[in-house]
């Protein structure tokens, strides 16, 4: 369903807009001389994306389900950070969301990639769901409101993954496991990135400890897969969850290694209460 998709699609940025990060890509059809057009094809969607302006550090991005629904538009500003990090692109101006039926869903805006400005959600006939006040990324005010248009209580909208057990004994785990597979390795910090899908389940293992480290690599995928359930006839993550609905997400573990001085630190807003 392009709804879920795009939830997942707004906070998580699973394409090329990872972090709020894009290479420049090369435009491959002309307009004019104020606008230039390039598609990005991926799995489940495609991006029209149009710069404008001309000096072309102004573009927006629409996106497209594979039978051509659009359901998100988004506005972009490429950034110079100098030399040693490079044209950076973030996201600027405004953003909206779309039912599949082509109705509002969710209209916010951004400043220099953070909140900034009213964020509205909307049921499917057009009330409002949800009203907040961000200003430079910080939550001011939040209002929510039931089916019938009554305040209610307002939950996160978007809410981190969560570790399920005792989180020592995970360490723990990950420490005495992990310190025979780095043994004569000359890595000393990299993440660990699980993917957790919408019902609490590991679908991916991704250790960013260069090619050079395979084996490595592989091993760690490995210890994930068979790592204890820590509680019984429960899953070790409880999924994140969008606007109510739990969706697929990203848990990054961070691993630093200084001679036989080893430590995993947890994403601290993804442990449980």
């Amino acid at each position: 369903m392009g709804f879920s998709l795009s939830l997942t699609y707004c906070f998580l940025s699973a394409s090329l807009l990872l972090m709020g990060h894009r290479l420049p890509a090369q435009p491959v059809a002309k307009q004019s001389e104020f606008a230039v057009t390039e598609y990005e094809h991926h799995d489940k969607y495609f991006e029209q994306i149009t710069y404008v302006g001309k000096r072309k550090d102004h573009f927006i991005v629409n996106t497209y389900l594979k039978d051509s629904t659009l359901y998100r538009i988004d506005n972009y500003r490429y950034i110079d950070q100098g030399n040693l990090i490079g044209v950076l692109a973030v996201r600027h101006g405004p953003s909206k969301i779309l039912y599949d039926d082509g109705r509002l869903y969710l209209t916010c805006d951004y400043n220099m990639n953070v909140l900034n400005g009213a964020f509205i959600v909307y049921y499917n006939d057009g009330s409002i769901k949800r009203r907040e006040l961000y200003k430079n990324g910080t939550l001011k005010k939040s209002v929510c409101y039931d089916p019938d248009g009554a305040e209610q209580v307002c939950e996160p909208f978007y809410q981190q993954i969560k570790f399920m057990g005792n989180e020592k004994e995970l360490t723990e785990y990950l420490i005495k496991s992990l310190v025979p597979v780095l043994d004569g390795t000359s890595l000393r910090l990299f993440p660990v990135k699980l993917v957790v899908n919408d019902i609490g389940q590991i679908i991916e293992v991704v250790s960013e400890v260069g090619r050079d480290n395979a084996k490595v690599a592989a091993s760690i995928k490995r210890i994930v897969q068979e790592m204890p359930r820590w509680r019984e006839n429960e899953s070790n993550w409880k999924p994140a969850t969008m606007d109510g609905s739990p969706v697929s997400g990203v848990w990054v573990m961070q691993v630093y290694r200084d001679r036989n001085f080893l430590q995993v630190s947890l994403p601290h807003s993804a442990r449980s209460n």
